[in-house]
């Protein structure tokens, strides 16, 4: 069934009966359409005929003039026709006067005299598409336009810098109003951005200007509000048409409270980032397949595969195949656990398994694993924790090696150790325990209070026993007694528990000893001394002095005063004026109050001055005192008690500062604050009219009740019950409210009670925690995930505080460290780790607290609770609160002993290997940034010529022309960016001796432990035999083009399929096709054989021989027309023997088989001449017979006869 044409209303305006026919002709030729045809003589007639925009499209002719043309064009931009108007030039001169028109707004122009109807159909289509187009985008800017005058979102439209349009809501948001948006200056929206992102808007601005890609669609920018506060927004913006001129619009969106909720989150997400990307275990995920989903980067530690390799692996490529068996069996044993009830949603398994690293080696790891699971508890994958372990052996032997270390230490110590269990059973002692008793040797199996003091049941004062009684570190000072209790001497006792670090449990003590005798000795006689001697025993908290009335000198004071005014007592006695402590605006007042004292002879009640301190600050005090007087019955001397009252008045000043900040706090209140009295609003702020939606007037109309979601309101009612009723409120309570537009929003309320008109009323704080709450959802899905690594990981992360004691640790900082939980909580560095360490870790916090910058990768040997030192790797960073303030430090620390010994036998691999990079071909080199020889093998040596001395610290520049040295540093400058090795790229060097030779250079990036580039390594190859066999390769490839494209016999290769992959001219012009692409896009099948039984039989003859010689085909051409071909071709096979394509020659035969043609056709009537010759002659013979017999028998006829 035809398909019905589409009917195509055309204008024509001012058309020729020529050109009119032409076009006649053209759109009668076009199947989509059929012309409806309205030709407009007059420029009158075509402005009518456009208004009533009935037509699909306007031809124009170029017979027009130009003027009329520029009026029909102006007219139908200004009246808002909507049909395209296309210019149609008559003649060439005439195309520039079309191209003048397209400005004017022509939808297309077209040459007369090359109009077909593919191109005329294009050119409507086009021109029709495009007004609808345009019109669509009108339609669309309108509803825009009315969109924004409702929507809740911020809309403003500047033009030439200055704001032309803005909604009510950009004036809720800046608290300008709509007047002072609209009357601001020259800046207009910019003069409200925040000083320190006014540069960046300024650059995205241009970029839309100029179509730069590089401009962002939206962006959060900062701006300050009328009344000065600090807004975050989200900006989008776009180019628009406004009023005949371009314009942009905006719009904003209020985003300071996720911008609040978004710090949060990141300071949650800090930790754990840190945590992942420093863990020497590697961290992987899977799906319940077995498929990778994520592995961390240490993989390429542990097994040599870069992490694009690891996450496209198998678990058959990962795990040899006896633990891939073992690994499958443990995934079905949890699978079938996960069919039971109850099951334990936190179980995990361990398991050792044998890997495959990428150099065909292997290495045995512990593998830790656990389900992740969904919010259902379903599993949805594998989390796994991979720790190598091959270093574990290694580990213990020097584990023993330590042991016999400490050993000698133990036995070397000059003080009494002993070690007992909880049964004060001994256990082991030292050499000089020993000697003490030796009366009671061996001593180890007998009770210490048995073998020390010949005691039957343990000691009154004994602080073993108080360590397994407390768990804590005890001292005491007991008597030291021999074989026959008889008191010999004094023994300083220290007792530390000993706990088990993978139970936790304390199962006996060490108890170190010092012989304290002599010592005993000298401190009593020493506080006998003390007792004759001291006359006066200071219990004052006051500074008690004595002043010299006639000079003011201090004549006695007590030490108190050092610790008050920081003076030395030597240096103030008889030496300083007290006047010159007193404060200068204080001196006149205390020499008056003196003198006022030496006269009548009272008391100084409190007399408030402020005394200089000897870091010339000034302290508040109170004095109290006397005038003494001489036998004469002179002034004398002044007593006085000075009392310090600094934090009292400092006390004072912060409660008058307190009250006038919670005065301004409450009249500016960013919460919304409301009075609430027999259920109903009797007062509200600003805020929480913004908060709702309403207006305060509409407010006061309002219950309280009716902000409240309608789930939430018994609730709330029970709340302000509770409050009226005088019970005091607890912790603040979260609910619904409703939004005048109808949103909810989630309201953090606390009230209390209070009076309002002499009426209990209920004062309520109301905050919008929407945001928080969003957030908060985030923050604990966020928290959950990395709580799990946390748990789960092998290595130590800590948080302390800026004193260095720890407020945070997970499981693995206990077992690195021996110390329970209870006792590491609050523990301050020093107290595991010796002195010179301690200096390590203080240099490198106060590194990172003073620049801010993380510190990375640093090493210190920290004692573990039995005093063995282990090294310890650590990193840190500062952590900061909301304002941008130091709190802490946060880090993470790995044991290192085994990575120490790996060292070493890491160095001697270096030997090694700097051996074999001695011996190899290739040059290996090493540069710093700037490209200068730090490090190379002997082949750089002999490639450039020059000595060890001469090329150590050599750059690039020094051996390379100026076109090499651009490629090098362009190579090097992009693996710097990218961090991408580069492979293969090739200069050309200049030796020594002037010679110059091709290399082939391949680099990588080296970074240092911090991950920060510090150089370039690489491997430099001489090609100048490559390049020589290239160059012979590509003149015998040149030499072999030439015969292929001058060969007048036809070269092609084809596919077993039928297509041709490429042929030589002579086969184009052979087959008659215009140009090779057409050629090669026939079915050889279809297009090219006159019977396409001949290729099946030929491709059979191919297949059996491999190759045919002098094959005789019949091809034919693109007009149709017969060629005989004469065709020599082999079968071209890939690796497993199948045919792949045909390659071979073509020989025209057709003019040979037409000469053969005539030569058989001579042939054949030289043939049949011959024969009839023959044929004639033997008949000439028996003729000649025939007629000599007739001959004479006639003349034997008489005359008579009738013959």
């Amino acid at each position: 069934m035809a398909r019905e044409k589409k009917r195509l209303k055309i204008l024509l305006f001012e058309p020729d009966d020529n050109a009119c026919g032409r076009l006649h002709g053209v759109l009668s030729k076009i199947d989509a359409w059929t012309p409806e045809i309205e030709r407009a003589a007059s420029l009158e007639a075509a402005l009518k005929a456009l208004k009533r925009n009935t037509h699909d499209v306007c031809l124009a002719t170029s017979r027009a003039s130009e003027l009329s043309l520029r009026k029909l064009l102006k007219s139908a931009t200004e009246n808002g026709h909507q049909t395209p108007i296309i210019l149609i030039a008559r003649q060439k001169a005439d195309e520039s006067i079309c191209k003048r028109m397209l400005e004017t707004g022509a939808a297309d122009y077209l040459a007369g005299n090359r109009i077909g109807e593919a191109l005329l159909e294009q050119s409507i289509r086009h021109a029709i598409e495009r007004t609808r187009i345009l019109k669509a985008q009108r339609e669309s800017e309108e509803k825009l336009r009315v969109l924004s005058e409702q929507s809740l979102l911020g809309v403003f439209i500047t033009k030439d810098g200055r704001v032309v349009f803005a909604n009510d809501v950009v004036s809720k948001i800046t608290g300008y109003s709509r007047e002072e948006i609209l009357g601001a200056g020259g800046e207009g929206f910019l003069g409200i951005v925040h000083p320190e992102d006014r540069a960046f808007v300024c650059d995205q601005a241009r970029r839309k200007k100029v179509g730069d890609p590089g401009a962002v669609p939206r962006y959060d920018v900062r701006i300050i509000t009328k009344d000065g506060d600090t807004k975050w927004l989200s900006l989008h913006s776009r180019t628009i048409q406004y009023n005949g001129g371009n314009a942009v619009e905006a719009v904003i969106l209020d985003v300071t409270d996720h911008k609040r909720a978004e710090a949060e989150l990141k300071e949650s997400e800090a930790r754990y980032r840190l945590l992942a990307g420093n863990v020497s275990d590697i961290i992987w995920t899977t799906d319940l397949n077995l498929r990778l989903t994520y592995v961390s980067p240490s993989v390429t530690r542990m097994r040599g595969v870069t992490y694009e390799e690891a996450i496209s692996e198998t678990i058959e490529e990962i795990l040899t195949p006896a633990s891939l068996e073992l690994a499958m069996k443990l995934l079905a044993e949890e699978l079938a656990l996960e069919q039971k009830k109850p099951k334990d949603l936190s179980r995990s398994r361990a398991v050792e398994l044998e890997h495959k690293c990428k150099d065909g080696s292997t290495v045995w790891a512990e593998v830790k694993v656990t389900f992740l699971r969904d919010d259902s508890g379903q599993p949805v994958g594998i989390l796994g924790i991979t720790r190598d372990i091959s270093e574990r052996k290694r580990a213990e032997e020097a584990l023993q090696e330590r042991e016999r270390f400490l050993s000698n230490i133990f036995a070397s110590i000059q003080d009494g150790i002993s070690i007992l269990d909880a049964d004060l059973t001994i256990l082991r002692t030292n050499r000089i325990v020993e000697q003490w008793q030796p009366h009671a040797l061996p001593l180890p199996g007998k009770k210490c209070y048995e073998a020390y003091h010949g005691r039957t049941s343990p000691c009154e004062v004994c602080p073993t026993l108080q360590t397994l009684k407390t768990g804590q570190s005890a001292n005491e000072v007991v008597p030291k007694h021999a074989a026959n209790r008889k008191h010999v001497g004094w023994l300083d006792i220290y007792t530390f528990p000993l706990i088990d670090t993978a139970t936790g449990t304390l199962y006996g003590v060490i108890e170190y000893v010092r012989d304290i005798t002599e010592r005993k000795r000298a401190e009593e006689a020493l506080r006998e001394s003390e007792e004759r001697h001291r006359t006066l025993v200071e219990n004052a908290t006051d500074i008690i002095c004595t002043i010299d009335v006639r000079t003011g000198i201090i004549a006695n004071v007590n030490s108190f005063s050092e610790r008050i005014l920081g003076y030395p007592v030597e240096n103030v006695l008889n030496k300083l004026n007290f006047l010159d402590l007193v404060h200068p605006d204080d001196r006149e007042k205390v020499v008056k109050r003196l003198r006022d004292l030496a006269r009548d002879g009272s008391r100084i009640p409190n007399f408030p001055l402020r005394l200089k301190k000897a870091d010339d600050t000034y302290i508040h005090v109170e004095v109290n005192g006397a005038i003494t007087y001489d036998g004469k019955g002179n002034p004398e001397a002044f007593i006085g008690v000075i009392r310090d009252v600094t934090e009292h008045k400092r006390a004072e000043d912060a409660l008058r500062g307190s009250e006038e900040r919670y005065r301004t706090l409450v009249n500016n209140s960013l919460t919304g604050i409301c009075i609430v009295q027999d259920g109903r609003f009797k007062f509200v702020n600003d805020q929480l009219t913004e908060m709702s939606g309403y207006t305060r007037e509409e407010l006061l109309e309002l219950p309280f009740l009716g902000l409240v979601h309608p789930e939430d309101q018994g609730f709330s009612a029970s709340l302000a019950e509770e409050r009226i009723a005088g019970q005091p409120p607890t912790v603040p309570h979260h609910y619904r409210a409703l939004r005048k537009d109808g949103t909810v929003r989630w309201i953090e309320t606390f009230g209390t009670l209070t009076e309002y008109d002499s009426r209990p009323a209920a004062l309520v704080h109301l905050i919008d925690i929407t945001e928080r709450k969003q957030a908060e959802e985030r923050l604990r899905a966020s928290e959950e995930k990395y709580r799990t690594v946390l748990d789960t990981i092998e290595d130590g992360f800590y948080e302390t505080d800026l004193a260095g004691n720890f407020t945070f640790f997970n499981d693995t900082i206990q077992k690195v460290l021996g110390h329970s939980k209870e006792e590491l909580l609050g523990m301050n560095y020093r107290k595991y780790v010796d002195e010179e360490n301690a200096k390590i870790l203080y240099q490198s916090f106060n590194t990172v607290y003073r620049t801010g910058q993380m510190n990375k990768g640093f090493v210190c040997y920290v004692k573990e609770k039995d005093g063995t030192p282990r090294p310890k790797e650590f990193s840190v960073v500062l952590v900061r609160d909301n304002n941008g303030k130091p709190t802490g430090f946060r880090g993470v620390v790995r044991d290192i002993s085994e990575r120490k010994r790996a060292e070493e036998l890491l160095r001697a691999s270096e030997e090694k290997y700097r051996t074999l990079l001695d011996t190899i071909e290739d040059g290996f080199y090493e540069t710093d940034l700037a490209g200068n020889f730090i490090f190379f093998n002997n082949t750089i040596v002999k490639l450039l010529g020059y000595s060890k001395e001469e090329l150590l610290g050599m750059n690039y520049r020094q051996y390379c022309d100026e076109h090499d040295r651009k490629i090098i540093y362009e190579s090097f400058n992009s693996i710097y960016r990218t961090g991408q090795m580069k492979k293969g790229f090739v200069c050309t060097v200049t030796c020594k001796d002037g010679s110059r030779r091709p290399v082939e250079f391949s680099v990588f990036l080296v970074r240092d432990d911090q991950g920060k580039p510090i150089g370039f390594r690489g491997v430099v190859r001489d090609i100048s035999e490559r390049k020589r066999a290239e160059e012979l390769l590509r003149s015998s490839e040149e030499k072999y083009r030439t015969l292929f494209e001058e060969s007048k016999d036809v070269i092609y290769i084809s596919t077993p399929d039928g297509r041709l992959l490429d042929i030589n001219p002579a086969g184009v012009d052979l087959l008659g096709y215009s140009c090779k692409e057409e050629l090669l896009r026939i079915d050889i099948s279809r297009d090219l054989y006159m019977n396409a039984a001949d290729r099946k039989a030929y491709q059979e003859a191919v297949a059996k021989r491999g190759f045919v010689r002098d094959y005789e085909l019949v091809f034919k051409r693109k007009d149709g027309q017969p060629v005989n071909i004469l065709l020599t071709s082999s079968a071209v096979r890939d690796a497993e023997g199948q045919i792949v394509a045909y390659r071979g020659i073509m020989r025209d035969m057709t003019e040979r088989k037409q000469l053969e043609q005539q030569l058989f056709q001579a042939q054949k009537m030289e043939s049949i001449g011959t024969l009839a010759g023959g044929v004639a002659h033997d008949f000439n013979n028996i003729l000649g017979g025939i007629l000599g017999y007739a001959s004479f028998m006639k003349t034997k006829l008489e005359k008579t006869h009738t013959f």
